[in-house]
């Protein structure tokens, strides 16, 4: 059983610009019926943009004290879309994850300094299985 939910809709982020946690439409709830959490982050670079987005992961155990860096100790918890690529174009990125965490939200970051990002949505795909 798959649930979508929408996370993150910006029509633009600024040149350097970050989004907040609290631009979150949601936080993604992982339940222990959770099994992959799949994240589809799609954005558009401008046309002479030379740098990416990138997408950071943070944790919380409450939904309410989220950590103050990216999670992962061990691993990056972040990603990048790599609009610097396709320049111009709406880039998708679809990443799968397994994380030990309640609840997680997401930051998006435009690296280029001297261009705007445009069309920025990401969506989280909760795979559950049922649990007897």
């Amino acid at each position: 059983m798959a649930n979508i939910y929408t996370i993150i809709n910006e029509n633009t982020l600024g040149a350097g610009a970050s989004t907040s946690l609290s631009d979150n439409k949601q936080a993604i709830k992982l339940t222990s019926k959770a099994f992959t959490l799949v994240i589809q982050a799609e954005a558009t670079g401008h046309a002479s943009c030379t740098d990416d987005i990138r997408v950071h992961i943070r944790g919380s155990i409450d939904n309410d004290d989220y950590s103050t860096v990216d999670i992962g100790a061990y691993r990056t918890g972040y990603f990048n879309i790599p609009v610097s690529d396709d320049a111009g174009n709406t880039v998708r990125v679809i990443t799968a994850h397994d994380f030990a965490y309640n609840y997680l939200k997401l930051i998006v970051e435009n690296l280029d300094t001297s261009y705007d990002a445009s069309d920025i949505l990401i969506k989280a795909n909760i795979k559950t299985q049922d649990v007897s």
